[in-house]
């Protein structure tokens, strides 16, 4: 399995070019030969909230859920100080809810990778 990872500054002023830029890039390689998936995610969409996710968080929800590396996973997250643990975020009231460009639901999901990640 081949894996490629790209880390992106994204200026503010070109977030919703570098979104449509990705967006057509997944939509067009996620047809290619061998290709079985295009995982996305943006820390700076979350972080402005005071949340603990970003990109590293996001990064071992991937390795958990869909690399087969649990325990990797969960040994990342368990050196993580717990202010950046998101087990805060399940008594949250959600600021960061409806503002991925993605629809993703950013709550839900912190609280799901902070419960897989501390099991």
């Amino acid at each position: 399995m081949y894996v490629t990872l790209v880390h992106a500054h994204v200026k503010p002023e070109h977030i919703e070019d570098f979104i449509a830029a990705s967006t057509a890039n997944h939509e067009a390689s996620v047809h290619e030969p061998g290709n079985l998936r295009f995982d996305s995610f943006a820390s700076n969409l979350v972080a402005r909230w005071d949340a603990p996710a970003d990109g590293d968080l996001a990064g071992y929800r991937l390795y958990f859920n869909n690399y087969g590396r649990e325990k990797y996973a969960m040994g990342l997250y368990a050196a993580l100080p717990d202010s950046r643990k998101a087990d805060r975020c399940s008594n949250c009231p959600g600021h960061c809810d409806g503002r991925c460009p993605f629809g993703v639901p950013i709550k839900e999901k912190l609280v799901e990778a902070h419960t897989n990640l501390m099991a």
